[in-house]
């Protein structure tokens, strides 16, 4: 979910919470007792289009997440394994907007386009469980909160891991 806004356009501004589609892969190294290392790659994507026929702002925002957690596992029932952890990410963002010349008082044809390419660096919050349904394969859900300059996120990823 991201806040987006566009300070290089007068007035116009998009704040609302915005849903994406996301791949997620990860590895995980169990170290010390109760600690897991859990480097993982994220790509997400997302896109606003105004319906065909109308005037209006067509947005696309892709990110690569790079993401190094650790967790701690609170306790270890047979089956249940919640935790808690935190890790560094770096993101790569693109962001295009393509806005109509209607929107500038311009010939109507002139389209206004701003491309961006962000480098940022962040920290992760996560608290998820590891739910082990079967000979090495276990059901995962997490809650994860990204603080990044411009593009904080908050994910809940639910999955299926085998090891």
């Amino acid at each position: 979910m991201h806040d987006i806004i566009y300070p290089e356009v007068k007035g116009y501004s998009n704040t609302k919470l915005k849903n994406a589609f996301l791949i997620d892969m990860r590895f995980d190294f169990r170290t010390l007792k109760g600690l897991r290392f859990s480097p993982n790659i994220e790509w997400w994507s997302w896109g606003e289009f105004p319906k065909q026929g109308t005037v209006g702002v067509e947005n696309s925002i892709s990110c690569l997440d790079l993401n190094f957690d650790i967790n701690y596992f609170i306790f270890q029932k047979k089956v249940f394994h919640p935790y808690i952890g935190t890790g560094i990410c770096f993101h790569i963002t693109f962001t295009e907007s393509d806005f109509p010349g209607e929107m500038f008082k311009e010939v109507p044809i002139v389209v206004r386009e701003i491309t961006e390419r962000q480098f940022n660096p962040g920290i992760n919050f996560i608290a998820g469980s590891d739910i082990y349904i079967g000979e090495n394969i276990t059901l995962f859900s997490e809650f994860r909160y990204e603080y990044i300059n411009k593009f904080n996120q908050i994910k809940f990823l639910i999955g299926i891991s085998t090891f």
